[in-house]
């Protein structure tokens, strides 16, 4: 099992599309929680109420708030497409395919 494991991750395609998608995942997570919690935030205040309260520990990875949620639907709800599109639609993702149908 470990050898297969070994061998995808020396593929070039699949190292590629897992750096890529780090990168990709990476600024989505930059945009959501600089630019689009901001504007949420202060425009739809009722909607979405601040999430930071001064009491009880910090939240580690998302707030249990309608903001939190939110940002995880639109995170993916955008991250889902490009996955698709570069799996299914690139040479990058058939190189990535047919390495992982060889371990097969």
């Amino acid at each position: 099992m470990h050898e297969e494991y070994r061998k995808i991750l020396q593929n070039k395609s699949t190292r590629r599309f897992f750096v890529e998608l780090l990168v990709v995942m990476t600024l989505l997570v930059a945009f959501l929680q600089f630019v689009v919690e901001p504007f949420l935030l202060s425009r739809f205040p009722s909607i979405f109420p601040s999430p930071w309260s001064p009491s009880g520990p910090p939240q580690a990875w998302m707030q249990d708030t309608r903001i939190g949620w939110f940002k995880l639907v639109l995170g993916a709800l955008l991250l889902g497409p490009y996955m698709y599109y570069r799996i299914y639609r690139t040479d990058l993702g058939e190189d990535m395919l047919a390495v992982f149908d060889e371990g097969r």
